[in-house]
This record gives C-alpha cells, structure tokens and sequence, in this order.
C-alpha cells in the first residue's frame, strides 16, 4: 500500500529513455546512459546516430531537474549525427522521450547558442533545481580544423506536456 502523498509504483512515470523522437516526423535516435569524464566533460556515445543521456541528471517525468540529452551534429567517421536536427529546431516544436513502455511528450520553449567555453560554466544548462524538464545540447557555430570542435553550442530546452 503506498503511503499518503507518495504515488502507486503503478503511477510513478519516471524512466531512463532509452530513444529520443524529434517531430511529428518521428525522427529517433537510440539514447545511451553516460556519464562526466574525469576533466569533467559530459561523455557523448561515439556513434553520430546515437545520443547520451546524463546519468547524473533526472529522469524523463520527473517532477524536479534538468533531463539532459547531448550528441553530435556530425562525426569525421559516421557523417551527420542525428542532433544535426537540433539546427531546426523552433519554440512549439515537439520531443518525446521514451524506454518502449512509457513515453514523456515535452514542447520546445526555448533555443539559444552559447559558446562552448561557457558550457561547462552553465549551471542553469545542468540544473537539478528547476520544475522538469528536458535539455538537448549539440555543437553549432564555426569548426575549427585544429581542435576539431565547434566554437558553440546549441541549447534546446523543452517543457513536459502532461498526460
């Protein structure tokens, strides 16, 4: 029996997405669990089709913290990743996370780019504090032939539309 003010184990909606759904278009990507590295940069799967979803982050239908989603727009070996969609991506636009059981819809309300150096100082981006929601983050701007990276990136957050 669940106690007063703590949902049902049959209610409780919370889940690692193991895909993420971009559009009506239903555009997916494979979601991998990943983690910081140990300079402190958010680990990305190697493969340009799949994205990561930070451990350290919420769950997708939580009530409190940041759901964060990272991957690439483009790899040297793989070609175009699946965030090179993020690119389009416009306030009311739709997002689904999902583990092929429970799906968690989220509206696009905000897309903005920062310069990478600023990234890893962006507590706002990771916070934990915020209502729920979901944050997409990918490279963007000018690439740099040397360090093989882009100069920004682009932060996509989304709101949960409730059931």
């Amino acid at each position: 029996m669940a106690q007063v003010g703590t949902p049902a184990a049959s209610q409780q909606r919370t889940f690692a997405p193991t895909y993420v759904i971009l559009g009506r278009g239903g555009d997916r990507a494979p979601v991998r669990a990943v983690d910081t590295t140990a300079a402190g940069q958010l680990g990305l799967p190697t493969g340009a089709g799949q994205v990561g979803w930070w451990r350290g982050g919420a769950l997708a239908g939580e009530t409190y913290g940041s759901v964060v989603i990272a991957g690439h727009i483009d790899t040297t070996t793989g070609g175009l990743g699946f965030f090179v969609r993020l690119l389009r991506a416009r306030t009311g636009d739709l997002v689904t996370l999902t583990d092929g059981h429970l799906n968690q819809d989220y509206r696009i309300t905000s897309v903005r780019d920062i310069p990478k150096t600023s990234l890893a100082t962006s507590t706002d981006t990771f916070s934990q504090s915020v209502a729920g929601r979901l944050v997409m983050i990918t490279c963007t701007g000018r690439f740099d032939r040397r360090t093989g990276h882009y100069d920004h990136n682009r932060i996509v957050v989304a709101t949960p539309l409730h059931p």
